[in-house]
């Protein structure tokens, strides 16, 4: 369970930190996706050590895996401000489970295997820096400029790869937290 938690709190903080990648440096409307030779030829650049925000910097539509510490293995796809990624992580007993996590711009999806219902958090990371400069919390002392080995290809975007499965339910983490005066 312990590598479970660990892998919605990765997945949380790579989707955070390319949303607000997108909204503070890169601004609206700076990814093309025309889909064409030239953008499928540019990916020299994503092979190696990097951090996510710099392959959302790169512009390109991208599917990349990795592994992390307390990962076994991760495929992230990268299309624009949307971003979804599939892990595989191992429990205490070595049992694998999966977490996929999809952030659409608006919302942070989050669902897996060992997870009775999926979670689901509304963007808005003004807002979520306000409220964790006046409470001290721990999500702002995680460096979201982390370098993995990533290795990354360009892929022609399926938009599916972006839409929460419809088989799992979603439940509102922000209104599951109010409940719990958190």
């Amino acid at each position: 369970m312990n590598k479970l938690l660990i892998a919605v709190v990765l997945a949380v903080l790579i989707g955070g930190g390319g949303i607000y990648y997108y909204n503070n440096v890169r601004g609206e409307g700076s990814v093309s996706d025309n889909g064409s030779k030239e953008a499928l030829d540019k990916t020299e650049e994503t092979q190696g050590p990097r951090t996510l925000q710099a392959l959302l910097g790169l512009g390109q539509n991208l599917q990349c895996s990795f592994s992390s510490e307390g990962l076994k293995e991760g495929k992230m796809y990268i299309s624009g401000k949307k971003v979804r990624g599939d892990f595989t992580v191992e429990d205490e007993t070595s049992a694998e489970s999966s977490v996929s996590m999809i952030q659409d711009g608006e919302w942070v999806y989050y669902w897996g295997s060992a997870m009775p219902q999926g979670m689901k958090m509304k963007l808005d990371l003004s807002a979520q820096a306000d409220a964790n400069a006046s409470t001290g919390n721990q999500w702002t002392q995680v460096d979201p400029n982390v370098a993995l080995d990533y290795n990354c290809d360009a892929w022609r975007v399926d938009a599916s790869k972006f839409t929460p499965p419809a088989n799992v339910e979603f439940v509102d983490l922000e209104t599951q937290l109010q409940m719990m005066n958190y």
